[in-house]
Protein backbone atom coordinates (compact mmCIF):
# COMPACT_ATOMS: atom_id res chain seq x y z
CA UNK A 1 0.00 0.00 0.00
CA UNK A 2 1.11 3.67 -0.63
CA UNK A 3 -0.01 6.79 0.99
CA UNK A 4 0.90 10.20 0.26
CA UNK A 5 2.04 12.31 3.00
CA UNK A 6 2.58 16.41 2.56
CA UNK A 7 4.44 18.28 4.87
CA UNK A 8 4.54 21.66 5.21
CA UNK A 9 7.12 23.61 6.82
CA UNK A 10 8.37 23.14 10.25
CA UNK A 11 6.26 20.25 10.49
CA UNK A 12 7.16 16.96 11.74
CA UNK A 13 6.15 13.77 10.53
CA UNK A 14 6.32 10.48 13.16
CA UNK A 15 5.79 7.15 11.07
CA UNK A 16 5.06 3.72 12.59
CA UNK A 17 5.72 0.63 11.35
CA UNK A 18 4.56 -2.56 11.95
CA UNK A 19 7.23 -5.02 12.72
CA UNK A 20 5.87 -7.42 10.03
CA UNK A 21 5.84 -4.84 7.63
CA UNK A 22 8.56 -1.74 5.94
CA UNK A 23 7.57 1.44 5.19
CA UNK A 24 9.35 3.40 1.87
CA UNK A 25 9.65 7.36 1.64
CA UNK A 26 9.81 9.13 -1.33
CA UNK A 27 9.90 12.42 -2.38
CA UNK A 28 7.72 13.96 -4.64
CA UNK A 29 9.59 17.04 -5.16
CA UNK A 30 8.00 20.89 -5.17
CA UNK A 31 4.64 20.50 -4.98
CA UNK A 32 2.94 21.89 -7.77
CA UNK A 33 -0.49 23.92 -8.53
CA UNK A 34 -3.44 22.20 -7.30
CA UNK A 35 -5.05 20.55 -9.98
CA UNK A 36 -8.93 20.81 -11.04
CA UNK A 37 -11.13 18.12 -8.73
CA UNK A 38 -11.17 15.15 -10.68
CA UNK A 39 -14.92 13.08 -10.85
CA UNK A 40 -15.39 10.50 -7.79
CA UNK A 41 -14.50 6.94 -8.74
CA UNK A 42 -16.42 4.42 -7.77
CA UNK A 43 -15.81 2.87 -4.57
CA UNK A 44 -12.85 0.66 -3.81
CA UNK A 45 -13.13 -2.41 -1.85
CA UNK A 46 -12.36 -2.24 1.93
CA UNK A 47 -8.47 -2.42 2.74
CA UNK A 48 -7.34 -4.73 5.56
CA UNK A 49 -7.27 -3.15 9.26
CA UNK A 50 -4.32 -1.16 9.68
CA UNK A 51 -2.31 -1.63 12.86
CA UNK A 52 -3.93 -0.42 15.88
CA UNK A 53 -2.20 3.43 16.71
CA UNK A 54 -0.72 4.93 19.17
CA UNK A 55 -3.00 5.96 22.75
CA UNK A 56 -4.47 9.65 22.15
CA UNK A 57 -4.55 12.17 24.94
CA UNK A 58 -7.25 12.14 27.67
CA UNK A 59 -10.10 13.39 26.56
CA UNK A 60 -12.51 15.34 28.34
CA UNK A 61 -14.48 14.30 31.48
CA UNK A 62 -17.49 12.92 30.62
CA UNK A 63 -20.87 12.85 32.68
CA UNK A 64 -20.63 11.46 36.32
CA UNK A 65 -21.87 7.77 36.26
CA UNK A 66 -24.41 6.09 38.64
CA UNK A 67 -23.30 5.21 41.76
CA UNK A 68 -22.21 1.44 42.23
CA UNK A 69 -22.86 -0.24 45.36
CA UNK A 70 -21.11 1.32 48.78
CA UNK A 71 -17.37 -1.30 49.12
CA UNK A 72 -15.77 -1.84 52.43
CA UNK A 73 -15.36 0.02 55.22
CA UNK A 74 -10.95 1.28 54.74
CA UNK A 75 -8.72 1.38 57.94
CA UNK A 76 -9.48 4.64 60.17
CA UNK A 77 -7.48 8.13 59.15
CA UNK A 78 -5.18 9.57 61.63
CA UNK A 79 -7.41 12.56 64.19
CA UNK A 80 -7.49 15.65 62.60
CA UNK A 81 -6.09 18.83 64.74
CA UNK A 82 -9.03 20.38 66.90
CA UNK A 83 -11.25 23.14 65.60
CA UNK A 84 -11.18 26.66 66.46
CA UNK A 85 -13.76 25.88 68.71
CA UNK A 86 -12.55 23.62 71.21
CA UNK A 87 -13.89 20.40 68.84
CA UNK A 88 -17.48 21.11 70.38
CA UNK A 89 -19.34 24.18 68.97
CA UNK A 90 -22.25 24.38 71.72
CA UNK A 91 -23.88 27.36 69.13
CA UNK A 92 -25.03 24.24 67.00
CA UNK A 93 -25.98 21.93 70.06
CA UNK A 94 -29.41 23.26 70.85
CA UNK A 95 -29.19 21.23 74.31
CA UNK A 96 -25.76 21.29 75.80
CA UNK A 97 -24.96 19.16 78.80
CA UNK A 98 -21.95 19.50 80.97
CA UNK A 99 -19.54 16.48 82.15
CA UNK A 100 -18.37 18.13 84.87
CA UNK A 101 -17.40 21.58 86.40
CA UNK A 102 -17.17 24.36 84.23
CA UNK A 103 -13.96 26.32 85.04
CA UNK A 104 -14.08 30.18 83.66
CA UNK A 105 -9.88 30.36 83.99
CA UNK A 106 -9.98 33.70 85.07
CA UNK A 107 -12.70 34.76 82.43
CA UNK A 108 -16.35 35.86 82.85
CA UNK A 109 -20.12 34.77 81.10
CA UNK A 110 -21.15 37.73 79.39
CA UNK A 111 -23.57 39.05 77.07
CA UNK A 112 -23.81 41.47 73.94
CA UNK A 113 -26.33 44.04 73.24
CA UNK A 114 -27.06 44.75 76.43
CA UNK A 115 -28.94 40.83 76.59
CA UNK A 116 -29.87 39.28 80.06
CA UNK A 117 -28.29 35.83 81.19
CA UNK A 118 -30.39 33.62 82.35
CA UNK A 119 -29.44 30.96 84.91
CA UNK A 120 -32.81 29.37 85.36
CA UNK A 121 -33.60 25.77 87.69
CA UNK A 122 -36.02 23.67 86.59
CA UNK A 123 -39.30 23.65 88.74
CA UNK A 124 -38.61 24.05 92.46
CA UNK A 125 -34.37 24.19 92.46
CA UNK A 126 -32.87 26.80 93.09
CA UNK A 127 -29.73 28.88 92.15
CA UNK A 128 -27.29 28.11 94.89
CA UNK A 129 -24.06 30.15 95.41
CA UNK A 130 -21.33 29.84 97.00
CA UNK A 131 -22.04 26.15 98.69
CA UNK A 132 -25.39 23.88 97.80
CA UNK A 133 -25.87 22.81 101.18
CA UNK A 134 -28.99 23.18 102.82
CA UNK A 135 -27.51 24.98 105.61
CA UNK A 136 -25.23 27.31 103.99
CA UNK A 137 -24.97 29.58 100.86
CA UNK A 138 -26.95 32.09 98.75
CA UNK A 139 -30.03 30.09 97.20
CA UNK A 140 -32.41 32.16 94.74
CA UNK A 141 -35.06 30.91 93.39
CA UNK A 142 -38.30 33.12 91.68
CA UNK A 143 -39.51 35.67 93.93
CA UNK A 144 -37.24 34.45 96.46
CA UNK A 145 -32.99 35.32 97.87
CA UNK A 146 -32.07 33.16 101.20
CA UNK A 147 -28.48 33.78 102.48
CA UNK A 148 -27.80 30.81 105.26
CA UNK A 149 -24.16 30.99 106.51
CA UNK A 150 -22.22 27.56 107.34
CA UNK A 151 -19.17 30.06 109.07
CA UNK A 152 -20.53 29.86 112.42
CA UNK A 153 -21.80 33.60 112.00
CA UNK A 154 -24.88 34.82 111.86
CA UNK A 155 -25.43 35.75 107.50
CA UNK A 156 -25.09 39.35 106.37
CA UNK A 157 -25.40 41.93 103.88
CA UNK A 158 -22.70 44.53 103.08
CA UNK A 159 -24.03 47.54 101.10
CA UNK A 160 -20.84 49.54 99.99
CA UNK A 161 -20.43 53.19 99.01
CA UNK A 162 -19.85 54.51 95.81
CA UNK A 163 -15.95 55.43 96.11
CA UNK A 164 -13.59 52.81 95.78
CA UNK A 165 -16.05 50.45 98.49
CA UNK A 166 -14.40 52.26 101.42
CA UNK A 167 -17.63 52.10 103.80
CA UNK A 168 -20.21 49.82 104.06
CA UNK A 169 -23.58 49.59 106.09
CA UNK A 170 -23.94 46.13 107.23
CA UNK A 171 -27.64 44.36 107.71
CA UNK A 172 -27.14 41.10 109.79
CA UNK A 173 -29.27 38.35 111.48
CA UNK A 174 -29.08 37.89 115.08
CA UNK A 175 -27.13 35.30 116.74
CA UNK A 176 -29.03 31.74 116.78
CA UNK A 177 -29.20 31.67 120.81
CA UNK A 178 -30.95 34.99 120.47
CA UNK A 179 -33.58 33.72 118.41
CA UNK A 180 -37.34 32.66 120.28
CA UNK A 181 -38.26 32.36 116.83
CA UNK A 182 -38.76 32.98 112.99
CA UNK A 183 -38.88 36.97 112.40
CA UNK A 184 -40.40 38.68 109.19
CA UNK A 185 -41.05 42.00 108.25
CA UNK A 186 -43.03 43.65 105.65
CA UNK A 187 -42.76 46.61 104.40
CA UNK A 188 -44.58 49.67 103.89
CA UNK A 189 -46.72 50.10 100.53
CA UNK A 190 -45.40 54.12 100.73
CA UNK A 191 -42.64 55.89 101.28
CA UNK A 192 -44.04 57.64 104.00
CA UNK A 193 -44.06 61.75 104.29
CA UNK A 194 -40.95 63.49 105.59
CA UNK A 195 -40.29 63.12 109.27
CA UNK A 196 -42.26 59.55 110.14
CA UNK A 197 -40.95 56.80 111.22
CA UNK A 198 -41.06 52.86 111.28
CA UNK A 199 -43.30 51.15 113.51
CA UNK A 200 -44.66 47.97 113.78
CA UNK A 201 -47.76 46.63 114.76
CA UNK A 202 -45.87 43.13 116.53
CA UNK A 203 -46.41 40.80 114.22
CA UNK A 204 -43.86 41.83 111.50
CA UNK A 205 -46.30 44.74 109.73
CA UNK A 206 -44.62 47.81 108.93
CA UNK A 207 -45.90 51.15 108.49
CA UNK A 208 -44.66 54.66 108.42
CA UNK A 209 -46.40 56.90 111.41
CA UNK A 210 -45.65 60.51 112.80
CA UNK A 211 -42.81 60.56 115.31
CA UNK A 212 -43.79 61.83 119.00
CA UNK A 213 -42.65 65.63 119.47
CA UNK A 214 -40.16 65.44 122.69
CA UNK A 215 -39.46 68.06 124.88
CA UNK A 216 -35.94 69.25 125.56
CA UNK A 217 -34.85 69.76 128.90
CA UNK A 218 -31.83 72.15 129.70
CA UNK A 219 -29.16 70.63 131.47
CA UNK A 220 -30.18 72.55 134.72
CA UNK A 221 -33.92 71.45 134.47
CA UNK A 222 -32.58 68.09 134.87
CA UNK A 223 -30.64 68.83 137.36
CA UNK A 224 -33.25 70.63 139.62
CA UNK A 225 -35.86 67.48 138.99
CA UNK A 226 -33.14 65.24 140.02
CA UNK A 227 -32.35 67.19 143.10
CA UNK A 228 -35.73 67.51 144.08
CA UNK A 229 -36.20 63.74 143.72
CA UNK A 230 -33.59 63.22 146.64
CA UNK A 231 -34.70 66.14 148.91
CA UNK A 232 -38.35 64.81 148.41
CA UNK A 233 -36.91 61.09 149.83
CA UNK A 234 -36.46 62.21 153.57
CA UNK A 235 -36.76 58.52 154.77
CA UNK A 236 -33.56 57.72 153.57
CA UNK A 237 -31.63 60.25 155.35
CA UNK A 238 -29.95 61.43 152.56
CA UNK A 239 -30.30 65.55 151.46
CA UNK A 240 -29.57 66.67 148.12
CA UNK A 241 -28.43 70.44 147.28
CA UNK A 242 -28.15 71.42 143.70
CA UNK A 243 -25.15 73.47 143.01
CA UNK A 244 -25.63 76.38 140.25
CA UNK A 245 -21.92 77.21 140.07
CA UNK A 246 -20.45 74.08 139.11
CA UNK A 247 -23.68 72.27 138.21
CA UNK A 248 -23.35 69.56 140.42
CA UNK A 249 -25.38 68.05 143.32
CA UNK A 250 -24.09 67.33 146.46
CA UNK A 251 -25.35 64.51 148.51
CA UNK A 252 -25.32 64.36 152.45
CA UNK A 253 -26.05 61.84 154.37
CA UNK A 254 -27.93 62.16 157.28
CA UNK A 255 -28.56 60.15 160.71
CA UNK A 256 -30.14 57.04 159.55
CA UNK A 257 -32.17 54.73 162.22
CA UNK A 258 -31.57 50.46 162.43
CA UNK A 259 -34.14 49.72 160.92
CA UNK A 260 -32.56 51.88 157.89
CA UNK A 261 -29.55 50.11 158.16
CA UNK A 262 -27.97 52.92 160.31
CA UNK A 263 -27.51 53.64 164.44
CA UNK A 264 -29.58 56.35 164.60
CA UNK A 265 -25.74 58.59 165.68
CA UNK A 266 -23.94 60.61 164.06
CA UNK A 267 -20.63 59.64 166.19
CA UNK A 268 -19.12 56.93 169.02
CA UNK A 269 -16.61 57.72 171.71
CA UNK A 270 -13.45 55.82 171.34
CA UNK A 271 -12.51 52.43 172.17
CA UNK A 272 -16.24 51.61 172.17
CA UNK A 273 -18.60 48.70 170.88
CA UNK A 274 -21.98 48.75 169.70
CA UNK A 275 -24.86 47.83 171.85
CA UNK A 276 -28.57 48.09 171.36
CA UNK A 277 -30.43 48.63 175.03
CA UNK A 278 -33.69 47.52 176.19
CA UNK A 279 -34.91 51.31 175.77
CA UNK A 280 -36.24 50.16 172.27
CA UNK A 281 -34.77 47.71 169.40
CA UNK A 282 -34.35 50.57 167.06
CA UNK A 283 -31.69 51.99 169.83
CA UNK A 284 -27.88 51.43 168.92
CA UNK A 285 -25.37 53.35 171.69
CA UNK A 286 -21.84 52.70 172.76
CA UNK A 287 -20.29 51.28 175.55
CA UNK A 288 -16.45 52.54 175.88
CA UNK A 289 -13.96 50.19 176.57
CA UNK A 290 -11.05 51.55 177.37
CA UNK A 291 -9.86 50.33 180.52
CA UNK A 292 -7.18 47.11 180.37
CA UNK A 293 -9.04 44.01 181.19
CA UNK A 294 -12.64 45.37 180.49
CA UNK A 295 -15.40 42.36 179.32
CA UNK A 296 -19.15 43.25 178.12
CA UNK A 297 -21.44 41.18 180.07
CA UNK A 298 -24.92 40.18 179.03
CA UNK A 299 -27.73 40.82 181.62
CA UNK A 300 -31.07 41.40 182.06
CA UNK A 301 -31.32 44.80 182.00
CA UNK A 302 -28.63 44.58 178.56
CA UNK A 303 -25.24 44.51 178.28
CA UNK A 304 -22.66 46.16 180.46
CA UNK A 305 -18.92 46.60 180.90
CA UNK A 306 -17.51 45.43 183.44
CA UNK A 307 -13.96 43.30 185.21
CA UNK A 308 -13.80 40.12 186.50
CA UNK A 309 -13.27 39.79 190.74
CA UNK A 310 -10.57 37.43 192.16
CA UNK A 311 -12.06 34.59 194.34
CA UNK A 312 -10.13 32.80 197.47
CA UNK A 313 -6.70 31.77 196.33
CA UNK A 314 -7.09 33.11 192.97
CA UNK A 315 -5.13 36.08 191.19
CA UNK A 316 -6.33 38.04 188.35
CA UNK A 317 -3.90 39.71 186.04
CA UNK A 318 -5.31 42.29 183.79
CA UNK A 319 -3.25 43.40 180.61
CA UNK A 320 -3.59 45.54 177.72
CA UNK A 321 -5.92 42.95 175.47
CA UNK A 322 -5.37 39.90 177.83
CA UNK A 323 -6.21 38.29 181.01
CA UNK A 324 -4.57 35.97 183.25
CA UNK A 325 -6.01 34.32 186.40
CA UNK A 326 -4.32 31.91 188.40
CA UNK A 327 -3.97 29.94 191.52
CA UNK A 328 -2.72 31.48 194.77
CA UNK A 329 -1.35 29.17 197.44
CA UNK A 330 -3.36 27.85 200.69
CA UNK A 331 -6.19 25.51 200.07
CA UNK A 332 -6.93 24.21 196.73
CA UNK A 333 -3.99 26.06 195.92
CA UNK A 334 -1.29 25.16 193.26
CA UNK A 335 2.18 25.80 195.98
CA UNK A 336 0.43 23.10 198.92
CA UNK A 337 0.23 19.45 199.58
CA UNK A 338 -3.22 17.85 198.85
CA UNK A 339 -5.38 17.90 201.79
CA UNK A 340 -7.25 14.50 201.43
CA UNK A 341 -6.89 11.49 198.74
CA UNK A 342 -9.17 8.24 199.76
CA UNK A 343 -8.67 5.06 198.00
CA UNK A 344 -11.16 3.78 195.79
CA UNK A 345 -12.38 0.08 194.89
CA UNK A 346 -9.25 -2.05 194.37
CA UNK A 347 -6.76 0.62 196.16
CA UNK A 348 -5.42 1.06 199.45
CA UNK A 349 -3.71 3.39 200.95
CA UNK A 350 -4.24 7.67 200.58
CA UNK A 351 -3.91 10.06 203.39
CA UNK A 352 -4.63 13.61 204.48
CA UNK A 353 -1.36 15.14 204.58
CA UNK A 354 2.35 14.99 203.27
CA UNK A 355 2.76 12.03 200.75
CA UNK A 356 0.06 10.29 199.68
CA UNK A 357 0.53 6.50 197.92
CA UNK A 358 -2.00 4.52 196.41
CA UNK A 359 -1.39 0.67 196.34
CA UNK A 360 -3.45 -1.63 193.35
CA UNK A 361 -4.65 -4.66 194.84
CA UNK A 362 -3.59 -8.26 194.08
CA UNK A 363 -6.07 -10.56 192.32
CA UNK A 364 -7.64 -7.30 190.85
CA UNK A 365 -11.13 -7.62 190.09
CA UNK A 366 -13.00 -4.03 190.29
CA UNK A 367 -10.73 -2.17 188.11
CA UNK A 368 -12.13 -2.71 184.67
CA UNK A 369 -10.83 0.06 182.76
CA UNK A 370 -7.15 1.69 182.46
CA UNK A 371 -7.25 4.89 179.96
CA UNK A 372 -4.49 7.10 179.57
CA UNK A 373 -3.12 9.08 176.73
CA UNK A 374 0.34 9.17 178.81
CA UNK A 375 0.36 5.34 179.78
CA UNK A 376 3.43 3.87 177.58
CA UNK A 377 4.01 0.40 180.06
CA UNK A 378 1.86 -2.33 182.56
CA UNK A 379 4.20 -5.30 183.78
CA UNK A 380 6.56 -6.82 186.25
CA UNK A 381 9.43 -4.16 185.43
CA UNK A 382 10.46 -2.50 182.91
CA UNK A 383 13.43 -5.03 181.79
CA UNK A 384 11.24 -8.19 182.95
CA UNK A 385 7.82 -8.67 181.71
CA UNK A 386 5.69 -5.92 180.14
CA UNK A 387 3.45 -4.23 177.95
CA UNK A 388 4.80 -1.23 175.83
CA UNK A 389 2.30 1.06 174.53
CA UNK A 390 5.09 3.88 173.65
CA UNK A 391 4.49 3.29 169.58
CA UNK A 392 1.37 5.07 167.83
CA UNK A 393 -1.01 2.41 166.49
CA UNK A 394 1.31 -0.64 168.46
CA UNK A 395 1.11 -2.89 171.34
CA UNK A 396 4.07 -5.24 172.32
CA UNK A 397 4.51 -7.43 174.74
CA UNK A 398 7.91 -8.07 175.78
CA UNK A 399 9.72 -10.71 177.78
CA UNK A 400 13.37 -9.71 179.38
CA UNK A 401 12.81 -6.46 177.69
CA UNK A 402 12.67 -8.47 174.27
CA UNK A 403 9.59 -8.29 171.85
CA UNK A 404 7.67 -11.34 171.61
CA UNK A 405 4.34 -10.31 170.16
CA UNK A 406 3.36 -7.20 168.56
CA UNK A 407 -0.15 -6.01 167.68
CA UNK A 408 -0.73 -3.24 164.78
CA UNK A 409 -3.52 -2.10 162.42
CA UNK A 410 -1.85 -4.47 160.13
CA UNK A 411 -1.56 -7.67 161.83
CA UNK A 412 0.06 -9.56 164.18
CA UNK A 413 3.86 -10.46 164.38
CA UNK A 414 5.08 -12.97 166.77
CA UNK A 415 8.75 -13.75 167.37
CA UNK A 416 10.31 -17.34 168.23
CA UNK A 417 8.21 -20.38 168.52
CA UNK A 418 4.08 -20.55 168.24
CA UNK A 419 2.61 -23.35 169.14
CA UNK A 420 -1.00 -23.59 168.86
CA UNK A 421 -3.37 -26.48 170.33
CA UNK A 422 -5.80 -25.85 166.87
CA UNK A 423 -5.27 -24.22 163.85
CA UNK A 424 -8.67 -23.27 162.72
CA UNK A 425 -9.82 -22.55 159.34
CA UNK A 426 -12.55 -20.06 159.08
CA UNK A 427 -14.96 -19.62 155.68
CA UNK A 428 -14.24 -16.69 154.03
CA UNK A 429 -16.95 -14.27 153.54
CA UNK A 430 -19.19 -13.08 150.24
CA UNK A 431 -16.81 -10.64 149.60
CA UNK A 432 -14.33 -11.28 146.21
CA UNK A 433 -10.51 -12.18 147.02
CA UNK A 434 -11.53 -12.64 150.56
CA UNK A 435 -8.80 -15.23 152.20
CA UNK A 436 -7.91 -16.93 155.42
CA UNK A 437 -4.73 -19.24 155.30
CA UNK A 438 -0.75 -19.55 155.25
CA UNK A 439 0.84 -16.80 153.17
CA UNK A 440 4.56 -16.37 151.85
CA UNK A 441 5.76 -12.88 150.67
CA UNK A 442 8.33 -14.15 148.37
CA UNK A 443 9.48 -14.12 144.85
CA UNK A 444 8.87 -10.89 141.77
CA UNK A 445 7.00 -10.43 138.74
CA UNK A 446 3.67 -8.81 137.75
CA UNK A 447 0.48 -11.10 138.90
CA UNK A 448 -3.06 -10.16 139.07
CA UNK A 449 -5.60 -10.55 142.16
CA UNK A 450 -6.71 -14.21 142.09
CA UNK A 451 -5.06 -15.27 139.68
CA UNK A 452 -3.51 -18.89 140.12
CA UNK A 453 0.31 -18.99 139.70
CA UNK A 454 3.34 -21.18 139.70
CA UNK A 455 6.71 -19.97 141.05
CA UNK A 456 9.71 -20.01 138.60
CA UNK A 457 13.42 -21.26 138.89
CA UNK A 458 14.06 -17.76 138.42
CA UNK A 459 12.25 -16.42 140.91
CA UNK A 460 9.16 -15.17 139.39
CA UNK A 461 5.56 -15.98 139.33
CA UNK A 462 3.67 -16.52 136.69
CA UNK A 463 0.32 -18.04 135.63
CA UNK A 464 -0.15 -21.67 135.54
CA UNK A 465 -1.55 -23.73 132.50
CA UNK A 466 -2.71 -27.35 132.52
CA UNK A 467 -1.38 -27.12 129.18
CA UNK A 468 2.39 -28.63 130.43
CA UNK A 469 3.51 -30.38 133.35
CA UNK A 470 6.13 -27.41 133.81
CA UNK A 471 3.90 -24.69 134.40
CA UNK A 472 1.42 -26.95 136.27
CA UNK A 473 2.45 -30.40 137.55
CA UNK A 474 6.15 -30.38 139.97
CA UNK A 475 6.02 -26.77 141.12
CA UNK A 476 4.74 -24.87 143.84
CA UNK A 477 1.17 -23.24 143.28
CA UNK A 478 -0.27 -20.23 144.82
CA UNK A 479 -3.14 -17.79 144.27
CA UNK A 480 -2.05 -14.23 143.67
CA UNK A 481 -3.28 -11.38 146.26
CA UNK A 482 -2.30 -9.10 144.77
CA UNK A 483 -0.07 -7.31 141.81
CA UNK A 484 3.30 -7.47 143.76
CA UNK A 485 3.76 -11.16 145.31
CA UNK A 486 6.65 -10.31 147.78
CA UNK A 487 3.89 -7.14 148.93
CA UNK A 488 0.60 -8.57 148.99
CA UNK A 489 1.29 -12.06 149.28
CA UNK A 490 0.98 -15.39 147.26
CA UNK A 491 -2.02 -17.84 149.22
CA UNK A 492 -0.33 -21.38 149.57
CA UNK A 493 -3.05 -22.83 151.53
CA UNK A 494 -6.05 -22.16 153.12
CA UNK A 495 -9.72 -20.26 152.21
CA UNK A 496 -10.50 -18.61 149.77
CA UNK A 497 -13.47 -16.33 147.78
CA UNK A 498 -12.90 -16.31 143.95
CA UNK A 499 -14.46 -13.55 141.77
CA UNK A 500 -16.80 -16.52 139.47
CA UNK A 501 -17.08 -20.26 140.17
CA UNK A 502 -17.77 -22.95 137.77
CA UNK A 503 -17.94 -25.76 139.84
CA UNK A 504 -20.44 -27.57 141.93
CA UNK A 505 -20.32 -27.76 145.96
CA UNK A 506 -17.78 -30.53 147.44
CA UNK A 507 -16.56 -30.79 143.46
CA UNK A 508 -12.73 -31.29 143.09
CA UNK A 509 -10.94 -28.37 141.38
CA UNK A 510 -8.09 -28.60 139.02
CA UNK A 511 -5.36 -26.52 137.33
CA UNK A 512 -7.25 -25.02 134.20
CA UNK A 513 -5.95 -25.21 130.74
CA UNK A 514 -6.97 -21.51 130.41
CA UNK A 515 -3.40 -19.90 132.36
CA UNK A 516 -4.06 -18.37 135.76
CA UNK A 517 -7.78 -20.19 136.03
CA UNK A 518 -9.01 -22.76 138.59
CA UNK A 519 -11.63 -25.03 136.72
CA UNK A 520 -14.74 -27.69 138.51
CA UNK A 521 -13.83 -30.05 135.03
CA UNK A 522 -10.59 -31.48 134.71
CA UNK A 523 -8.63 -31.35 131.76
CA UNK A 524 -8.59 -34.26 128.90
CA UNK A 525 -6.44 -33.14 126.06
CA UNK A 526 -3.55 -34.78 125.12
CA UNK A 527 -0.01 -33.78 127.32
CA UNK A 528 -2.71 -32.33 129.67
CA UNK A 529 -2.02 -32.25 133.39
CA UNK A 530 -4.71 -33.44 135.91
CA UNK A 531 -3.50 -31.72 139.25
CA UNK A 532 -6.25 -30.95 141.95
CA UNK A 533 -5.72 -27.68 143.99
CA UNK A 534 -8.72 -27.98 146.42
CA UNK A 535 -12.56 -28.31 146.66
CA UNK A 536 -15.62 -26.26 146.15
CA UNK A 537 -17.27 -24.77 149.28
CA UNK A 538 -19.75 -22.75 148.11
CA UNK A 539 -21.11 -22.70 143.92
CA UNK A 540 -23.03 -19.41 144.20
CA UNK A 541 -20.42 -16.86 146.50
CA UNK A 542 -17.02 -18.75 145.43
CA UNK A 543 -15.66 -19.88 148.40
CA UNK A 544 -13.11 -22.64 148.08
CA UNK A 545 -10.65 -24.80 149.98
CA UNK A 546 -7.15 -24.14 148.19
CA UNK A 547 -4.38 -26.85 149.32
CA UNK A 548 -2.67 -28.17 146.25
CA UNK A 549 -1.99 -32.26 145.69
CA UNK A 550 1.52 -33.06 145.16
CA UNK A 551 0.43 -35.62 143.21
CA UNK A 552 -0.33 -35.12 139.00
CA UNK A 553 -1.37 -37.29 136.25
CA UNK A 554 0.00 -35.76 132.58
CA UNK A 555 -2.36 -37.48 129.70
CA UNK A 556 -2.03 -39.27 126.99
CA UNK A 557 -4.87 -39.69 124.72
Amino acid sequence: MSTQVTVTGGTRVTVSVPSTGSVSVISTGVKGETGATGATGPAGPAGATGATGATGATGATGPTGATGPQGPQGPAGSDGADGADGGTNIVVDTSPQLGGDLDVNGNDIVSTSNGDIDIKPNGDGKVNIDSSSSSSGVKISDGHVELRSGTGSPAKIDFYCESAAAHKVTVQAPAHASFSGDVQFTLPTSNGSSGQVLKTDGSGNLSYVNQTSDTQLTTEEVQDIAGGMFTGNTESGITATYQDADGTIDLEVGGLTVAQGGTGATSFADKSVLITQDSGTDTVSAAAMSTNGQLLIGGTSGPAVATLTAGSNVTITNADGAITIAASGGGGGGGGDIEGVTAGDGLSGGGTTGTVTLNVGAAQTTITSIINSSLTKIGTATDQEYIDFSTADEVNTKINDTERLSVTNTGVDVTGELTSTKNVFAKTSNTDFSVQGDIVKIGTGSTTQGELCYYKSDGTWAAADADAAATSGGCLLAIALGTDPDVDGMLLRGMFTRDHQDASLADELYVSTTAGDITGTPPSGNGDVVRVVGYCLDSTNGQIWFNPSNDFIVLSV
